[in-house]
């Protein structure tokens, strides 16, 4: 019995790793536009919404972006006191390399600072493009580092 209980468990958790489906995308306006509705998202004070958006892409294990999420929605809720309301988005620097990979940042402006979204996407088959990396910082010195 305990046997079959483990056997079932990692059965289980390959599954959920594993098997996890996730949406690919045939261009760079998919995923711009994905992107675009992520941002949005955080900028309408919604980020449990952004993260389900972005679990629908994600195609790492879900439990690296699920602990991104509840250090995301704890920080946030911390920044607009200092940085003040959100005030809107845009998209500040968009980046494709030799059609392998493309880099979209975004800012999110605040009244007082801002913060940076950057999605990284990979092509590893042709017209099947992942979203392999999504962070946020705020450090918007860098945007202007090349």
């Amino acid at each position: 019995m305990k046997y079959l209980v483990v056997v079932i468990s990692i059965l289980f958790f390959q599954v959920s790793v594993f098997g996890q489906s996730y949406k690919t995308f045939k261009n760079l306006d998919e995923m711009k536009s994905e992107s675009k509705k992520i941002v949005d998202h955080f900028a309408n004070e919604k980020g449990v919404e952004a993260f389900a958006r972005l679990k629908d892409v994600w195609v790492l294990p879900l439990n690296e972006l699920e602990s991104l999420e509840s250090q995301t929605i704890k920080q946030l809720n911390l920044l607009e006191g200092r940085f003040g309301e959100i005030v809107g988005s845009k998209l500040v620097n968009e980046e494709l390399l030799e059609n392998v990979l493309y880099r979209l940042t975004y800012v999110l402006k605040f009244e007082k600072h801002g913060l940076r979204f950057i999605f990284t996407y990979y092509n590893g088959k042709e017209d099947k493009w992942v979203l392999n990396g999504f962070k946020w910082d705020d450090s918007l010195s860098k945007l202007l580092e090349k």
